[in-house]
Protein backbone atom coordinates (compact mmCIF):
# COMPACT_ATOMS: atom_id res chain seq x y z
CA UNK A 1 0.00 0.00 0.00
CA UNK A 2 1.06 3.40 -0.46
CA UNK A 3 1.19 6.44 1.58
CA UNK A 4 -2.62 7.71 2.51
CA UNK A 5 -5.04 9.00 0.08
CA UNK A 6 -6.40 12.25 2.11
CA UNK A 7 -10.49 12.90 1.48
CA UNK A 8 -12.01 15.84 1.57
CA UNK A 9 -15.44 16.60 2.71
CA UNK A 10 -17.68 16.58 0.03
CA UNK A 11 -21.68 16.80 1.22
CA UNK A 12 -23.81 15.84 3.50
CA UNK A 13 -26.41 13.40 4.03
CA UNK A 14 -29.53 13.29 6.27
CA UNK A 15 -31.76 10.28 6.36
CA UNK A 16 -34.94 9.98 8.78
CA UNK A 17 -35.22 6.49 10.48
CA UNK A 18 -38.17 5.16 10.92
CA UNK A 19 -38.78 3.94 14.48
CA UNK A 20 -37.51 2.02 16.20
CA UNK A 21 -34.03 2.40 15.14
CA UNK A 22 -31.21 1.31 17.03
CA UNK A 23 -27.94 3.21 15.58
CA UNK A 24 -25.35 1.34 17.56
CA UNK A 25 -25.91 -2.19 17.04
CA UNK A 26 -27.69 -1.30 13.08
CA UNK A 27 -24.01 0.62 12.25
CA UNK A 28 -21.75 -2.22 14.35
CA UNK A 29 -22.53 -5.69 14.84
CA UNK A 30 -20.69 -7.66 18.13
CA UNK A 31 -20.29 -10.70 15.80
CA UNK A 32 -18.07 -9.29 12.34
CA UNK A 33 -14.68 -9.29 12.53
CA UNK A 34 -12.75 -6.61 12.46
CA UNK A 35 -11.72 -5.00 8.95
CA UNK A 36 -9.90 -1.59 9.37
CA UNK A 37 -12.18 -0.63 7.04
CA UNK A 38 -14.48 1.03 10.04
CA UNK A 39 -14.60 2.38 13.32
CA UNK A 40 -17.06 3.69 15.91
CA UNK A 41 -17.63 5.28 19.21
CA UNK A 42 -20.92 5.21 21.28
CA UNK A 43 -22.47 7.70 19.01
CA UNK A 44 -20.38 8.07 15.95
CA UNK A 45 -19.42 5.66 12.86
CA UNK A 46 -16.77 5.99 10.37
CA UNK A 47 -16.74 3.83 7.32
CA UNK A 48 -15.11 3.98 3.81
CA UNK A 49 -16.85 2.90 0.31
CA UNK A 50 -15.47 1.77 -2.79
CA UNK A 51 -17.21 2.60 -6.14
CA UNK A 52 -14.33 1.70 -8.43
CA UNK A 53 -11.77 5.09 -8.85
CA UNK A 54 -14.21 6.55 -6.20
CA UNK A 55 -13.08 6.49 -2.86
CA UNK A 56 -15.67 7.56 -0.05
CA UNK A 57 -15.39 8.22 4.08
CA UNK A 58 -18.49 8.74 5.37
CA UNK A 59 -19.02 9.72 9.12
CA UNK A 60 -22.26 8.94 10.40
CA UNK A 61 -24.29 9.92 14.13
CA UNK A 62 -27.67 10.19 14.99
CA UNK A 63 -29.16 14.04 15.39
CA UNK A 64 -32.59 13.61 16.87
CA UNK A 65 -34.65 11.13 14.84
CA UNK A 66 -32.37 11.36 11.64
CA UNK A 67 -28.75 10.19 10.47
CA UNK A 68 -26.52 12.68 9.17
CA UNK A 69 -23.73 11.41 7.40
CA UNK A 70 -20.97 13.43 6.48
CA UNK A 71 -18.97 12.61 3.37
CA UNK A 72 -15.76 12.98 2.31
CA UNK A 73 -13.81 11.91 -0.88
CA UNK A 74 -11.18 11.40 -3.55
CA UNK A 75 -11.07 13.93 -6.45
CA UNK A 76 -13.21 11.34 -8.35
CA UNK A 77 -16.37 12.23 -6.33
CA UNK A 78 -19.04 13.07 -9.07
CA UNK A 79 -23.37 13.16 -9.14
CA UNK A 80 -23.40 9.71 -10.19
CA UNK A 81 -21.42 9.28 -7.26
CA UNK A 82 -23.20 10.49 -5.12
CA UNK A 83 -26.44 8.91 -5.54
CA UNK A 84 -24.80 5.49 -6.11
CA UNK A 85 -23.42 6.18 -2.27
CA UNK A 86 -26.54 7.79 -0.77
CA UNK A 87 -28.55 4.61 -2.26
CA UNK A 88 -25.66 1.91 -0.82
CA UNK A 89 -26.20 3.70 2.77
CA UNK A 90 -29.93 3.67 2.66
CA UNK A 91 -29.88 -0.02 1.69
CA UNK A 92 -26.91 -1.00 3.20
CA UNK A 93 -28.42 -0.14 6.98
CA UNK A 94 -32.35 -0.14 6.24
CA UNK A 95 -33.23 3.55 7.47
CA UNK A 96 -37.07 3.32 6.23
CA UNK A 97 -37.52 0.23 7.37
CA UNK A 98 -40.34 -0.75 9.62
CA UNK A 99 -39.02 -3.94 12.17
CA UNK A 100 -42.18 -3.81 14.17
CA UNK A 101 -43.80 -7.02 12.73
CA UNK A 102 -40.50 -9.03 13.53
CA UNK A 103 -40.67 -7.10 17.05
CA UNK A 104 -44.10 -7.97 17.56
CA UNK A 105 -43.62 -11.76 16.57
CA UNK A 106 -40.81 -12.28 18.56
CA UNK A 107 -41.94 -10.72 21.65
CA UNK A 108 -44.12 -13.75 21.70
CA UNK A 109 -41.61 -15.83 22.43
CA UNK A 110 -40.37 -15.81 26.45
CA UNK A 111 -37.25 -16.97 25.21
CA UNK A 112 -36.49 -13.62 22.80
CA UNK A 113 -37.61 -11.31 25.54
CA UNK A 114 -34.52 -10.61 26.63
CA UNK A 115 -32.99 -10.09 23.32
CA UNK A 116 -35.28 -7.88 21.92
CA UNK A 117 -35.50 -5.64 25.01
CA UNK A 118 -31.12 -5.41 24.26
CA UNK A 119 -31.07 -5.05 20.80
CA UNK A 120 -34.84 -3.97 19.71
CA UNK A 121 -34.58 -1.21 16.38
CA UNK A 122 -31.42 -2.74 15.11
CA UNK A 123 -31.40 -3.03 11.51
CA UNK A 124 -29.63 -6.11 9.30
CA UNK A 125 -26.48 -3.95 8.27
CA UNK A 126 -24.46 -4.47 4.51
CA UNK A 127 -22.02 -1.53 3.77
CA UNK A 128 -21.01 -3.59 1.52
CA UNK A 129 -21.13 -4.12 -2.27
CA UNK A 130 -21.72 -7.52 -3.44
CA UNK A 131 -18.70 -8.28 -5.31
CA UNK A 132 -17.65 -7.40 -1.12
CA UNK A 133 -20.05 -9.49 0.49
CA UNK A 134 -18.96 -12.09 -1.38
CA UNK A 135 -15.40 -12.04 -1.04
CA UNK A 136 -16.34 -12.32 2.57
CA UNK A 137 -18.42 -15.01 2.12
CA UNK A 138 -15.96 -17.02 0.49
CA UNK A 139 -12.82 -15.76 2.96
CA UNK A 140 -15.26 -17.31 5.70
CA UNK A 141 -15.95 -20.50 4.55
CA UNK A 142 -14.22 -24.20 6.58
CA UNK A 143 -12.10 -22.23 8.39
CA UNK A 144 -11.38 -20.13 11.56
CA UNK A 145 -12.12 -16.07 12.58
CA UNK A 146 -8.52 -15.30 12.73
CA UNK A 147 -7.54 -16.85 9.42
CA UNK A 148 -10.65 -15.09 7.40
CA UNK A 149 -9.15 -11.90 8.99
CA UNK A 150 -5.48 -13.06 7.98
CA UNK A 151 -6.73 -13.58 4.28
CA UNK A 152 -8.67 -10.68 4.63
CA UNK A 153 -5.92 -8.09 5.65
CA UNK A 154 -3.27 -9.43 3.59
CA UNK A 155 -6.15 -8.75 0.66
CA UNK A 156 -6.53 -5.22 1.59
CA UNK A 157 -2.92 -4.44 2.02
CA UNK A 158 -1.97 -6.09 -1.64
CA UNK A 159 -4.87 -4.38 -3.33
CA UNK A 160 -6.52 -1.94 -1.30
CA UNK A 161 -6.05 1.66 -0.51
CA UNK A 162 -4.98 3.85 2.69
CA UNK A 163 -7.77 7.20 3.32
CA UNK A 164 -7.74 9.40 5.85
CA UNK A 165 -10.81 11.66 6.49
CA UNK A 166 -11.90 13.15 9.57
CA UNK A 167 -8.64 12.73 11.40
CA UNK A 168 -9.25 8.98 11.34
CA UNK A 169 -7.45 6.64 8.86
CA UNK A 170 -9.21 3.19 7.36
CA UNK A 171 -8.48 0.79 5.15
CA UNK A 172 -10.61 0.73 1.57
CA UNK A 173 -11.72 -2.13 -0.30
CA UNK A 174 -10.36 -2.88 -3.76
CA UNK A 175 -12.65 -3.37 -6.78
CA UNK A 176 -12.99 -6.44 -9.13
CA UNK A 177 -10.63 -4.87 -11.49
CA UNK A 178 -8.26 -5.08 -9.43
CA UNK A 179 -8.06 -8.57 -8.64
CA UNK A 180 -7.91 -9.38 -12.64
CA UNK A 181 -4.85 -9.70 -12.94
CA UNK A 182 -4.02 -11.79 -9.61
CA UNK A 183 -2.36 -15.28 -10.24
CA UNK A 184 -3.88 -18.27 -8.45
CA UNK A 185 -0.52 -19.13 -7.18
CA UNK A 186 0.25 -16.04 -5.48
CA UNK A 187 -3.21 -16.19 -3.49
CA UNK A 188 -1.96 -20.03 -2.96
CA UNK A 189 1.55 -19.42 -1.93
CA UNK A 190 1.51 -15.99 0.04
CA UNK A 191 -2.13 -14.86 0.69
CA UNK A 192 -2.71 -18.37 1.76
CA UNK A 193 -6.33 -18.90 0.60
CA UNK A 194 -5.79 -23.04 -0.29
CA UNK A 195 -8.46 -23.98 -2.35
CA UNK A 196 -9.90 -20.21 -2.25
CA UNK A 197 -7.10 -19.41 -4.75
CA UNK A 198 -8.72 -20.60 -7.58
CA UNK A 199 -11.91 -18.92 -6.69
CA UNK A 200 -11.09 -15.28 -6.31
CA UNK A 201 -10.29 -14.30 -10.19
CA UNK A 202 -13.61 -15.79 -10.67
CA UNK A 203 -15.19 -13.70 -8.24
CA UNK A 204 -13.50 -11.17 -9.94
CA UNK A 205 -14.19 -11.62 -13.24
CA UNK A 206 -17.92 -12.20 -12.62
CA UNK A 207 -18.80 -8.39 -10.61
CA UNK A 208 -16.39 -6.37 -13.26
CA UNK A 209 -18.58 -7.11 -15.79
CA UNK A 210 -21.79 -6.61 -13.60
CA UNK A 211 -23.33 -3.22 -12.04
CA UNK A 212 -23.73 -3.83 -8.51
CA UNK A 213 -27.02 -1.76 -8.79
CA UNK A 214 -28.72 -3.56 -11.43
CA UNK A 215 -27.20 -6.98 -9.67
CA UNK A 216 -29.56 -5.65 -6.52
CA UNK A 217 -32.95 -4.77 -8.13
CA UNK A 218 -33.03 -9.11 -9.09
CA UNK A 219 -35.93 -10.76 -6.14
CA UNK A 220 -33.78 -12.74 -3.98
CA UNK A 221 -34.11 -16.54 -5.47
CA UNK A 222 -33.15 -14.64 -8.83
CA UNK A 223 -30.00 -13.08 -7.44
CA UNK A 224 -28.63 -16.86 -5.82
CA UNK A 225 -29.50 -18.21 -8.53
CA UNK A 226 -27.34 -16.37 -10.78
CA UNK A 227 -24.45 -15.73 -7.71
CA UNK A 228 -24.42 -19.73 -7.40
CA UNK A 229 -23.27 -20.02 -11.42
CA UNK A 230 -19.91 -18.59 -9.93
CA UNK A 231 -17.42 -21.50 -8.95
CA UNK A 232 -16.98 -21.26 -5.02
CA UNK A 233 -20.57 -20.26 -4.14
CA UNK A 234 -23.08 -22.57 -3.15
CA UNK A 235 -26.41 -22.37 -1.18
CA UNK A 236 -25.16 -21.09 2.01
CA UNK A 237 -22.74 -18.58 0.69
CA UNK A 238 -25.83 -17.39 -1.61
CA UNK A 239 -28.23 -16.83 1.05
CA UNK A 240 -25.65 -14.89 3.47
CA UNK A 241 -25.59 -12.50 0.11
CA UNK A 242 -29.20 -11.87 -0.12
CA UNK A 243 -30.08 -12.21 3.31
CA UNK A 244 -27.39 -9.54 4.09
CA UNK A 245 -27.11 -7.34 0.61
CA UNK A 246 -30.86 -7.68 -0.36
CA UNK A 247 -32.22 -6.95 3.03
CA UNK A 248 -34.28 -10.63 2.69
CA UNK A 249 -35.20 -11.74 6.30
CA UNK A 250 -36.76 -15.27 5.29
CA UNK A 251 -32.98 -15.90 3.81
CA UNK A 252 -31.70 -18.38 6.56
CA UNK A 253 -27.77 -19.62 6.44
CA UNK A 254 -27.23 -21.86 9.16
CA UNK A 255 -23.79 -22.79 10.43
CA UNK A 256 -22.33 -24.90 12.63
CA UNK A 257 -22.02 -22.19 15.12
CA UNK A 258 -25.22 -20.33 14.90
CA UNK A 259 -27.34 -23.34 14.97
CA UNK A 260 -25.72 -23.82 18.48
CA UNK A 261 -26.68 -20.37 19.66
CA UNK A 262 -30.47 -21.14 18.41
CA UNK A 263 -31.09 -24.64 20.06
CA UNK A 264 -29.68 -23.61 22.95
CA UNK A 265 -32.20 -20.45 22.84
CA UNK A 266 -34.94 -21.25 21.46
CA UNK A 267 -34.92 -25.21 21.46
CA UNK A 268 -33.54 -26.43 24.83
CA UNK A 269 -30.24 -26.64 23.59
CA UNK A 270 -31.51 -29.62 21.31
CA UNK A 271 -29.45 -31.04 18.81
CA UNK A 272 -31.54 -30.66 15.71
CA UNK A 273 -30.80 -31.60 11.96
CA UNK A 274 -30.05 -28.17 9.68
CA UNK A 275 -33.25 -28.49 7.73
CA UNK A 276 -35.82 -29.56 10.88
CA UNK A 277 -34.01 -26.76 12.54
CA UNK A 278 -34.99 -24.87 9.38
CA UNK A 279 -38.41 -25.46 9.28
CA UNK A 280 -38.67 -25.18 13.24
CA UNK A 281 -37.45 -21.62 12.67
CA UNK A 282 -40.03 -20.48 10.24
CA UNK A 283 -42.77 -21.70 12.28
CA UNK A 284 -42.53 -19.42 14.76
CA UNK A 285 -41.12 -16.47 13.17
CA UNK A 286 -42.32 -16.70 9.20
CA UNK A 287 -40.73 -14.91 6.65
CA UNK A 288 -38.57 -12.80 9.55
CA UNK A 289 -36.66 -16.48 10.31
CA UNK A 290 -33.31 -14.52 8.92
CA UNK A 291 -33.75 -11.57 11.55
CA UNK A 292 -34.15 -14.35 14.45
CA UNK A 293 -31.55 -15.51 13.67
CA UNK A 294 -29.96 -11.98 12.97
CA UNK A 295 -30.63 -11.11 16.89
CA UNK A 296 -29.89 -14.36 18.13
CA UNK A 297 -26.23 -14.80 17.54
CA UNK A 298 -25.70 -10.34 18.05
CA UNK A 299 -27.33 -10.70 21.77
CA UNK A 300 -24.65 -14.32 21.95
CA UNK A 301 -21.66 -12.10 20.58
CA UNK A 302 -22.97 -9.16 22.75
CA UNK A 303 -23.33 -11.23 26.49
CA UNK A 304 -20.20 -12.97 25.51
CA UNK A 305 -17.33 -10.35 24.02
CA UNK A 306 -14.31 -12.00 25.36
CA UNK A 307 -14.93 -15.56 24.60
Amino acid sequence: MNRPILLKYVTTFRFDVTEPFLFSYTFWKPSHFPTCLESHSDTVHWRTFRFEHAICGVRSEMRGKSVIANVFANNHWNKNVAKRLRFRLNQGYGFDEDVTPFLRRAMKIRAMHPVIERLAGMRISCPESLFEIAIIGLLLQNTTVQRTMSMFSWMLDCFGKIVRFDNQTFKAFYSPNDLLGVCESTLRSEGRFGYRSKYVPEFAAFFSKQDDDVLRRHPSSTLMAELEKIRGVGPYTSSIIAGAALRDTGAVALDVWNRKIIERHLFAGEDIEPEKLRNNLFKLFGNQAGMAVLYLTEYEFLCNQNK
